[in-house]
């Protein structure tokens, strides 16, 4: 399983691992500490963490806040101005390291709870491609173009009964149907058995 598939990594970790390296070249280019507008952005980032909107949006109102009292006292006091933003980064800095544990160590438990889904979603893959293998040969084999889908999927079940994939299988032949539909020529998606000759 991917570190990338997992939902915490689609929800905040591709977002804190480009505000990481966006903040990293800020500061390399820069002898200057970053703006309040960017420290709140990193704060917006950190708060993708937060399941329940209605604390996120708390979270991000007393950090509005608190960016809007730094600032004030930066204005206030020109000659604490770089300190007092200086200090603020090294706060959002702290944050945005811890929030990047929090989320590694998510997308670890996420991995490895997904892996055995993610193999079995492979394996029944692999089964499904050999019924779809098993239906195209039967139908190529179908000249007169008689064998509908319904009746193909029994035929293709009994084949993989007889392969040995029986504890593969769904519980029916008709489930296993959905599973050859793109399989499916024209004529045999027609609705109903086809008519047998008469006598």
């Amino acid at each position: 399983m991917k570190a990338t598939s997992t939902p915490t990594y689609k929800s905040v970790g591709a977002a804190l691992l480009q505000l990481t390296d966006q903040i990293d070249e800020e500061l390399r280019d820069s002898d200057q500490p970053l703006d309040y507008m960017r420290l709140y952005n990193m704060a917006e980032t950190i708060c993708l963490l937060i399941g329940d909107e209605e604390v996120k949006g708390m979270a991000l109102k007393d950090f509005a806040e608190g960016f809007f009292k730094l600032e004030m006292a930066a204005y206030e006091s020109p000659g604490s101005a770089r300190e007092i933003r200086y200090g603020a980064q090294k706060i959002l800095i702290a944050m945005c390291n811890i929030a990047i544990v929090i989320a590694s160590d998510r997308i670890n438990v996420e991995a490895a709870r997904m892996a055995p889904l993610d193999r079995q979603s492979k394996k029944q893959g692999a089964i499904i491609a050999v019924a779809r293998a098993q239906a195209r040969r039967f139908w190529a084999d179908d000249t007169r173009q008689e064998i509908r889908s319904g009746e193909m999927a029994e035929k293709v079940y009994q084949a993989m009964i007889s392969l040995n994939l029986l504890e593969f299988l769904p519980g029916s032949a008709d489930r296993l149907r959905e599973w050859i539909k793109p399989e499916a020529p024209k004529y045999a998606q027609k609705g109903g058995r086809r008519k047998l000759p008469r006598p």
